[in-house]
């Protein structure tokens, strides 16, 4: 999964796994997908780092989107997430209704970008 602050918004990218998109039974079928998300307000930058967010878990974290996204090249999907507040730090999770796991988390801050510039 790949996650990326920028514009006011977080953006998420991820690929459906090799032996679903495989599987002839599966190939014509979208899945759902579920994307959660749970604000960190406690992380703190320059005193947490990565590991703040290892154990994290998506059972307490909100479900923001349920439901069919379009695969950009049949395999890859997006997600942007619009209602960010800059300055929080998120931690975010991807499912599907085919029994997995969510994966995660991925982590980001949404920066101001008067004040950080990412380019």
């Amino acid at each position: 999964m790949h996650i990326k602050a920028e514009d006011g918004a977080v953006s998420l990218s991820f690929f459906k796994s090799t032996p679903l998109f495989m599987s002839d039974r599966e190939r014509d079928k979208s899945p759902v997908i579920r994307i959660y998300r749970k604000e960190e307000p406690n992380f703190t930058f320059n005193e947490d780092y990565g590991e703040y967010f290892d154990g994290l878990s998506a059972a307490d974290a909100e479900l923001r989107f349920e439901g069919e996204l379009e695969p950009l090249n049949g395999r890859k999907y997006a997600y942007v997430d619009t209602d960010v507040k800059v300055g929080s730090t998120y931690a975010y999770w991807v499912s599907s209704d085919r029994g997995d796991d969510p994966i995660g988390p991925a982590a980001v801050r949404v920066r101001d970008a008067d004040i950080w510039w990412s380019r």
